[in-house]
Formats: C-alpha cells, sequence, structure tokens
C-alpha cells in the first residue's frame, strides 16, 4: 500500500525535528551536569553578555541544579517520543500513529507547564534580579510552526483513511 502525502510530509518532518533536537540537546545536557556554570557562562559570552551573578549562584544550589536538569530532560524525551513515533509512522505502523498523537499531546501539555513556569516562577525573578526579555524575540510569524505541526499531526493522523492504512505492528 502506499503511504499518504500527508504521513510522509509529518513523518519526515517529525525525523529532522526530534533528530536536530537530540542531536543538540544531548551534549548539552551533558555540559549542564558535567558544569553548568561554564556551559552558561559560554552562552552568555556568545551573545556579548556576562552572566548574572544571580546565576552563577542559583547553579551552585543542589536543588537547583537537580531542576534545571529535570526540566531540561522532559523535552528531550518528548522530541525522542516525536523521533521515534516519526520513524514509525514513515514505516505505517499503527503504534508511529499513537506516538506521534502522544507527541503532541505532550508537547503542549509540557508547553501549558512552561507557561505557568513563567508567570508564577521565572517572571517574580526576573523582575527581581532587573533582567529584560530581548524585544526581538517576539518578531516573526504569528503563529509558531511547532504549532502548525501539531495541528497537522492532530489532524491528519485522526482521519479514518489514514487510521486504515497503518499496519499493526503486534500481529
Amino acid at each position: 500500500m502506499q503511504r499518504p502525502v500527508s504521513v510522509t510530509i509529518i513523518g519526515a518532518v517529525g525525523v529532522i525535528w526530534g533528530g536536530l533536537v537530540l542531536l543538540i540537546g544531548i551534549p548539552l545536557l551533558i555540559s549542564l551536569v558535567i558544569d553548568p556554570t561554564a556551559l552558561i557562562e559560554r552562552i552568555a559570552a556568545s551573545s556579548g553578555a556576562q552572566l548574572p551573578v544571580e546565576y552563577r549562584e542559583l547553579l551552585q544550589s543542589p536543588g537547583e541544579r537537580l531542576l534545571i536538569v529535570l526540566l531540561n530532560i522532559v523535552p528531550l524525551g518528548i522530541h525522542g517520543v516525536l523521533l521515534v513515533g516519526a520513524w514509525k509512522l514513515l514505516a505505517l505502523q499503527e503504534q508511529g500513529r499513537r506516538l506521534m498523537l502522544l507527541f503532541a499531546i505532550a508537547y503542549v501539555a509540557w508547553q501549558g507547564v512552561n507557561f505557568v513556569l513563567d508567570r508564577a516562577f521565572y517572571a517574580p525573578i526576573r523582575e527581581q534580579h532587573q533582567i529584560q526579555i530581548p524585544k526581538d524575540r517576539k518578531r516573526g510569524i504569528p503563529i509558531p510552526l511547532d504549532y502548525m505541526y501539531l495541528l497537522a499531526v492532530f489532524y491528519f493522523l485522526t482521519r479514518p483513511s489514514i487510521k486504515g492504512v497503518m499496519v499493526d505492528s503486534n500481529k
């Protein structure tokens, strides 16, 4: 049976997106675990800024370091689900379709958690230390591309015609 174009596009984009996030994120996570202060100082220096003293103090606390690592492991796990799901989706496996839908739900949930954390936890810290978010981060496409991808996943992978094409790999 021939693979539908929508499945091919969603799967290919998923493999590329998930692969790139993991390719970049895993070495950064390892660096964050080994020496978070040096990593953050290098990132700040690459943008021409200096790491505020408050961040250095924050990174010296073992509890805060563990929280930072955990907050970086979750999205890597979500993108790992994306990579595996997209790969299996390209193979027309039902498990791939389910993993892609799980990825989309988990991604939206994680974005919600980030929104709440930003408003409840990060914003007061930024205000306390007078840290300004650069205004140029808000330019660009009004609808983020990741949400457009999620909408495509939800729309196309729930169609009866796509469900009919998938092969149950447990049989």
